[in-house]
């Protein structure tokens, strides 16, 4: 494992950890189906690059539940936790890079990325047995 994935997955475990009282399963290969949840923050400056997550819908509302005290279905809500996990990961992994840099507003994005750079780094995770999906397309 190369020092950037071992940062992704150290930092994965502490905010499962954070969220959840739980650390994250890495997963090597994707068991469960796509979701439509998909948030990107973008990181611009010195380091160039997006930052992807993916969770499913019972991990995002389980984020909703413990992280801000809501009990709903409601899409757009989902989304605003997705936003909210994809912008704590993205500010993270932005102080381990070359800087200075700047980060983006989440944006949602249904289908995930529009297409692969071949730069990418894709990690997948389990917690509790939901899955979480985490791409890092640098230098793009």
């Amino acid at each position: 494992m190369n020092e950037l994935a071992a940062s992704v997955a150290d930092l994965v475990t502490k905010i499962c950890a954070s969220f959840f009282d739980q650390s994250p399963t890495v997963l090597r290969s994707a068991a469960n189906a796509p979701s439509p949840l998909w948030a990107r923050v973008a990181i611009a400056g010195t380091s160039l690059g997006d930052v992807w997550v993916s969770p499913s819908e019972a991990l995002a509302r389980r984020i909703l539940q413990r992280g801000f005290g809501s009990n709903t279905d409601n899409t757009s809500e989902l989304r605003e936790a997705t936003h909210e996990l994809c912008n704590i990961l993205a500010g993270n992994l932005k102080a381990l890079l070359p800087g200075p840099s700047q980060l983006g507003f989440p944006m949602f994005h249904p289908s995930g990325p529009a297409r692969p750079t071949g730069g990418e780094q894709r990690f997948e995770f389990t917690v509790d047995g939901e899955p979480l999906v985490v791409l890092l397309q640098l230098g793009s």
